[in-house]
């Protein structure tokens, strides 16, 4: 069972962010409207998939209105945000992500990695195990992001329920079900909305 190592992981991510958060400084936060999750995986590794917290502000989307089409995506596509980087969860070298993939089902050793490069059939069943993982990873992400806004450290920080985009570089259907459901009815609407326009 991986739930000790899992549950591990999780509290300690969810240390970082809410630390990460609470540390934005006080003269910053006015400008920011939306926080960043971008998930990847480090060397395109599924058996290290990546959070990366950061945020953007209604001063860069002002410096970014003549490089986009328009104020919607300068606002909401994160090609032309800040990217800046708050906090790290995750990855090669995180401790509690490797814990918690060695007690998985879908754990798989370096070793099995490097003959999979000239077996198919094993490639594939690996390629299918790492995706499992990071599926639990997003679902763990989720939940995360639901937890900062059920302890209110959003609102607190920033004096208003901003939304928190869970996404990829790419934006598309699936990570736009992962913001929806990680934010509270309605705080990522304007987002929602700019996708569904195409503009994104």
């Amino acid at each position: 069972m991986n739930t000790i190592a899992k549950e591990c992981f999780r509290q300690a991510a969810y240390r970082q962010l809410k630390s990460a958060i609470m540390g934005i400084a006080q003269a910053e936060r006015p400008a920011i409207y939306a926080l960043s999750c971008w998930y990847f995986l480090d060397d395109d590794d599924p058996r290290y998939p990546r959070l990366l917290l950061g945020y953007n502000t209604t001063q860069q989307v002002q410096s970014q209105l003549p490089h986009a089409s328009g104020a919607a995506e300068a606002k909401w596509n994160y090609a032309f945000w800040l990217q800046n980087e708050l906090a790290t969860i995750g990855g090669e070298n995180d401790p509690h992500l490797t814990a918690w993939f060695q007690q998985t089902s879908f754990y798989y050793s370096q070793a099995e990695n490097d003959v999979a490069d000239n077996d198919d059939t094993l490639f594939a069943k690996l390629l299918e195990q790492g995706e499992q993982f990071n599926n639990e990873f997003v679902e763990v992400s989720i939940s995360l992001i639901q937890q900062l806004f059920s302890e209110d450290i959003i609102t607190d920080t920033f004096g208003a329920t901003i939304p928190v985009l869970l996404h990829e570089l790419e934006y598309y259907n699936e990570s736009l079900n992962w913001t929806m459901r990680a934010n509270p009815a309605g705080v990522a609407d304007e987002f929602w909305q700019t996708f569904q326009s195409g503009l994104l």
